[in-house]
């Protein structure tokens, strides 16, 4: 309860370094995803996707000082998504939530199910496979 009460000037700096490291990579992805999805995703989305999805994850996940925000695989299925979009000639934001969604269902399911104590069948082969790609 202290460290939510006691505002000195560490919890400022922690506060600043945290924020500047949510938003750099935020910002650096956002343009990436730009260029990937010709700007339907871009810095903006990302950081108010970034600041969202840290608020609720501090909220609800009990770890406050989680950083979160876009990856190099997040980047390369939103890239085939787009791609799969506009050969299917659907909208790709609509469809990107749609994917989003059923990914979410899928989650809870899998959470529901315990459905990770199938990961002791998942060999380093599996591992080296994923990673290859």
């Amino acid at each position: 309860k202290a460290e939510m009460t006691n505002f000195n000037f560490k919890t400022i700096a922690v506060s600043f370094f945290l924020f500047f490291a949510a938003v750099a990579p935020a910002i650096t992805f956002g343009a990436v995803y730009g260029k990937v999805t010709h700007n339907y995703i871009g810095a903006v989305e990302m950081i108010a996707a970034t600041a969202w999805c840290g608020i609720f994850y501090a909220l609800f996940g009990g770890m406050p000082i989680m950083i979160n925000g876009g990856t190099g695989p997040v980047l390369a299925f939103a890239g085939v998504l787009y791609k799969l979009s506009k050969s299917l000639d659907v909208p790709f934001l609509t469809f990107n939530a749609w994917v989003g969604l059923w990914v979410a269902l899928y989650m809870f399911i899998a959470a529901f199910f315990d459905l990770n104590k199938l990961m002791k069948y998942a060999t380093r082969f599996t591992d080296e496979v994923f990673a290859l790609l």
